[in-house]
């Protein structure tokens, strides 16, 4: 920890321990609410995957331990708040404070940063969970690509945070000699990283279901469904944006200043787990958004069938011809056909590229 200069500290006002000026319980109200929702989110993830598609897998996993480091965040700002008057003046807070206080900060910036990337990984551990029997080149080397560059900017911070000074005990005890890396400047640039991160990710699987063979209702209501991330991109962003102003308040108002980066901090996590749940809860929102509930898994079924009709032709050099029986047959499964599961009523869709569909009900 660096003190403020001497300058700095002159202009400070009289300390009020016993009444200070706060920011309120905004923020404890806040992150309470919305991690309610976040657990309420993951809870009914679990259940359709468990118990209605029986198609839980690591993605699943992921999001649980985004969870948990979610709710461990927020704890610890709730903490911050209540015991070390994260909501005061810096001027405010009592010396005998600033030990404890910079110790849970400390803790603090490393459950967000693992809570953040839990949720992300888990997000692309789902879309390729979609594509799983699909080859799609170039979707699977952009997923591939952005997986890397998302752990690789993952690590490089998180040792940033575990070692913030050396020795790392400088960073809650006061020094002037220590060497510390510049704490604005690695917070601001990894938020600025996060932020680009957050619309790479959201972006991705955008192209490739606007140029899918559906109907326009629901084609742009899929897109809808995933642009609900550029909520969590705009959390993140007013984020940084609050972080930057912490580090260039001409008082070193530290403490004042943090509390709104804290809040969009507890928003943003929390929002990221609730819409990394929606697509799994599909079956789940089926009766409340009609078709749009089931479209993800006509998503995978025609880029499946669209991936063996393309692998075909390059094998044998003629369009491909009836997989499972004659196509004379009126009622032939050609490679043409999207096989589409419909886990709600218990039948398997079989929905021609040319629009027929042609239902066969099967027994659990």
């Amino acid at each position: 920890m660096i003190l403020p200069p001497t300058e700095i500290l002159l202009k400070w006002p009289p300390p009020d321990y016993e009444t200070p000026e706060t920011r309120g319980s905004s923020l404890l109200v806040a992150s309470s609410i919305f991690t309610a929702f976040a657990a309420v989110a993951v809870a009914l993830r679990l259940y359709a995957r468990i118990f209605i598609t029986r198609w839980f897998g690591i993605d699943d996993v992921l999001i649980c331990f985004a969870l948990l480091f979610t709710i461990g965040t927020n704890v610890t700002v709730d903490l911050g708040i209540s015991k070390y008057g994260w909501n005061r003046h810096t001027w405010d807070v009592p010396i005998e404070w600033i030990d404890g206080s910079l110790k849970l900060a400390y803790a603090t910036k490393i459950l967000f940063l693992i809570a953040a990337n839990a949720t992300m990984v888990s997000l692309l551990a789902f879309y390729y969970r979609l594509i799983t029997d699909v080859n799609i080149r170039w979707f699977r080397l952009a997923l591939s690509s952005s997986i890397a560059f998302n752990l690789i900017c993952w690590i490089v911070f998180l040792v940033l945070q575990i070692v913030p000074c050396i020795p790392i005990s400088a960073f809650w005890k006061v020094s002037t000699e220590a060497p510390c890396a510049d704490e604005g400047t690695v917070l601001v640039a990894g938020g600025v990283v996060k932020t680009f991160i957050d619309v790479l990710v959201t972006t991705l699987p955008i192209p490739l279901i606007l140029s899918m063979k559906l109907r326009p209702q629901q084609r742009y209501g899929l897109v809808v469904l995933l642009a609900l991330g550029y909520i969590v991109t705009a959390a993140g962003a007013l984020r940084t944006y609050y972080t930057w102003k912490v580090f260039h308040n001409p008082l070193w108002d530290y403490s004042w200043y943090y509390y709104p980066a804290f809040l969009a901090s507890a928003v943003e996590n929390d929002l990221a787990v609730i819409c990394a749940c929606v697509p799994a809860m599909r079956p789940l929102l089926r009766p409340i958004f009609g078709p749009f509930g089931g479209m993800l898994s006509k998503v995978h079924s025609f880029w499946k069938t669209k991936s063996t009709r393309s692998s075909s032709v390059l094998s044998s050099g003629r369009p491909p011809t009836s997989i499972f029986r004659s196509p004379k047959s009126p009622h032939a499964i050609t490679s043409k056909t999207a096989i589409v599961s419909d886990e709600e009523h218990g039948h398997l869709v079989l929905q021609e590229l040319s629009g027929v569909t042609i239902g066969l009900t099967h027994r659990q």
